[in-house]
């Protein structure tokens, strides 16, 4: 079994490559007094390059102040998530409101970061635990952090947990596939394929993040969901194909119900001879019915 030391090109190293790289270039425009922008969509996510670049922001500030012997986000001390918080405002124009989301990415890349530690060094080693006296190297924790956090892990409390946690997952049969991107990030990139309507929209992007690369799906049960998705998206144009023929429909209907007045002076076959309408004269239909409908209430 490799030995921590060895091991370290994987987790701890290669984030703390990536938090280098993005804290400098954060570092440098702070010094310079510049704040970038971060753009959010209509359900107040962030989105953009911008918000891709402090979501890593957060990440690495979340590695930097919040200690890994905490087992739980809400015992994170509040000065210490003030301190992520004051950081991306210090550093990104952001909404007072989004705290609330800035805590909520702190506390999910938090979490992430933990079992990423677990997963690449405590495991492998939990037989042996000579290996597991020094923390990993540039992953900035100190030893008795580490001690802590591997006595934790180690333990039956910790085992028990996990096993409810992988019971769980298990019972999940619709799992997506979005890794680190988000359905924030996931929307920006499909904006183009997006019809307007909230809940149709919101259907393409859950079948979207569940699809496999070469558009398959995982299991039986998730197929019949993204059929159902399918058919309703079939209906959905069908159905507004039917709205737009519609108002040619009612125009005809009003120029029948005229004509009834003196059926023998207009045969059936003029009525429908104009087969094209100005918007003005849809405009009229539309507030026809309208009004008749009102009067129907």
């Amino acid at each position: 079994m490799a030995s921590i030391s060895s091991r370290n090109s994987t987790v701890a190293s290669s984030k703390s490559k990536r938090g280098k790289i993005c804290l400098n270039g954060v570092a440098q425009r702070r010094a310079k007094g510049i704040k970038h922008v971060v753009e959010f969509n209509k359900y107040g996510q962030p989105v953009g390059k911008v918000a891709a670049e402090m979501q890593s922001y957060i990440g690495l500030l979340t590695r930097e102040h919040v200690k890994i012997n905490i087992k739980t986000w809400k015992q994170v001390p509040d000065d210490v998530k003030e301190v992520i918080w004051e950081s991306v405002t210090s550093s990104y124009e952001v909404p007072q409101a989004w705290k609330v989301g800035c805590m909520k990415s702190a506390s999910v890349k938090w979490r992430n970061w933990k079992h990423a530690l677990r997963k690449e060094y405590i495991l492998p080693n939990e037989k042996d635990h000579v290996k597991l006296y020094e923390p990993p190297q540039g992953s900035g924790i100190s030893e008795r952090e580490w001690n802590q956090f591997v006595i934790y892990c180690i333990s039956n409390d910790f085992k028990n947990l996990s096993d409810e946690q992988k019971e769980r997952r298990q019972k999940n049969i619709y799992p997506h596939r979005l890794s680190r991107k988000g359905y924030a990030a996931l929307a920006e990139e499909m904006k183009d394929e997006l019809l307007g309507d909230e809940n149709i929209d919101r259907a393409i992007m859950w079948k979207k993040a569940r699809l496999k690369k070469d558009g398959s799906v995982e299991n039986e049960d998730l197929k019949k969901v993204v059929e159902k998705i399918d058919e309703r998206l079939r209906e959905k144009e069908q159905g507004d194909s039917t709205k737009v023929d519609g108002f040619y429909v009612m125009r005809f209907m009003k120029e029948i119900v005229k004509a009834c007045e003196d059926v023998d002076s207009i045969s059936v076959a003029s009525l429908f001879k104009k087969c094209e309408y100005s918007e003005s004269e849809i405009n009229e239909v539309r507030e026809d019915w309208a009004g008749s409908i009102i009067n129907e209430i």
